[in-house]
C-alpha cells in the first residue's frame, strides 16, 4: 500500500487548466465539468492528476482504461491487482493505492451538530462513546469515527447500499482501530497526521499499512508543464 497526499495553495492559474484538464481521463474531465464551485473543481481535478503520478510510479503507464462497478465506484480496467482511493477536503487531496481493495478518507474539522449526524451514520454504541465526551474531544472521536466509517465504505465500494449506523468502530487488545460488520471480513483501519484540524483515515484487510505519507508539491503532477523552482525543493515524507 501506498497513500499519496498533496496540498492545494492558492488557485490553479487560467492559462493551465485546460492543459491540467488534458492529462486526465474523460470521466473525471466529465466529474469535473459538473461541480459548481471552482474550489470544488480544482480539488476534482488536484485528485485526478494524483491518482495519474500513482499509477504512472506504480505501473509506468498512463491511466487510460477505467471500469465503474454498479455503485460507480472507478477501477483501472484489466488490472485486478492495482485498487485506488481518492478523498479530499479543505486543502488536502489524498489517494491511496494497494493490490486489495482500499479507502481513504479525509475530513477538514469543523463545528457541526455532532448528536444529529451521528444518529444516521453511529451504532447506538458509538453514540452513546460521543455523548460521554465533550468539547474538543467530543470532536475528536466524532472525526475518528466519521473518517474511519466512511474509509470502510469506500473500500468495500458498495455506495448507499450500505448502513453505516449497523457498522461499529473498535479497538483491539494492541490498540489497533478495527471494523468487523456482521457476516463479512475483518477490516482493519489506521490513522495519518497530516496537519492541525484535520483528520485522514486509510481502511483496508491487512495490516501492511505504510509508516509514512508520501507528500507531493501538486506543481509535481503536471506531466510537462513548466514547474517553479521553488516548487521542484517541496517534495518530502511525513
Amino acid at each position: 500500500m501506498q497513500i499519496y497526499a498533496t496540498r492545494l495553495e492558492g488557485e490553479i492559474p487560467a492559462p493551465d487548466w485546460q492543459e491540467l484538464c488534458g492529462l486526465l481521463p474523460a470521466y473525471r474531465y466529465e466529474k469535473i465539468c459538473l461541480l459548481r464551485y471552482r474550489q470544488d473543481q480544482e480539488r476534482s481535478l488536484i485528485a485526478g492528476l494524483l491518482l495519474r503520478q500513482a499509477i504512472l510510479d506504480n505501473l509506468g503507464t498512463q491511466p487510460v482504461h477505467f471500469e465503474f462497478n454498479p455503485y460507480g465506484k472507478p477501477a483501472l480496467a484489466d488490472r485486478s491487482d492495482f485498487h485506488f482511493n481518492l478523498s479530499h477536503a479543505g486543502d488536502w487531496i489524498v489517494c491511496a493505492i494497494d493490490q486489495q481493495p482500499v479507502g481513504v478518507d479525509v475530513e477538514k474539522m469543523e463545528a457541526v451538530d455532532y448528536a444529529s449526524l451521528a444518529q444516521v451514520a453511529f451504532s447506538p454504541e458509538e453514540q452513546n462513546r460521543l455523548q460521554d465526551r465533550s468539547g474538543a474531544d467530543q470532536m475528536n472521536y466524532f472525526y475518528d469515527v466519521w473518517t474511519m466509517k466512511e474509509s470502510y465504505c469506500k473500500a468495500v465500494g458498495l455506495g448507499l447500499s450500505l448502513a453505516p449506523e449497523k457498522l461499529t468502530v473498535k479497538v483491539d487488545d494492541q490498540g489497533h482501530w478495527l471494523i468487523a460488520p456482521q457476516e463479512r471480513p475483518l477490516w482493519l483501519l489506521r490513522q495519518y497526521q497530516l496537519e492541525s484540524g484535520y483528520k485522514l483515515a486509510v481502511c483496508a484487510r491487512h495490516e501492511e499499512f505504510p509508516a509514512d505519507i508520501s507528500l507531493l508539491h501538486w506543481r509535481k503532477l503536471t506531466g510537462n508543464l513548466a514547474l517553479p523552482a521553488h516548487c521542484r525543493q517541496w517534495e518530502t515524507h511525513l
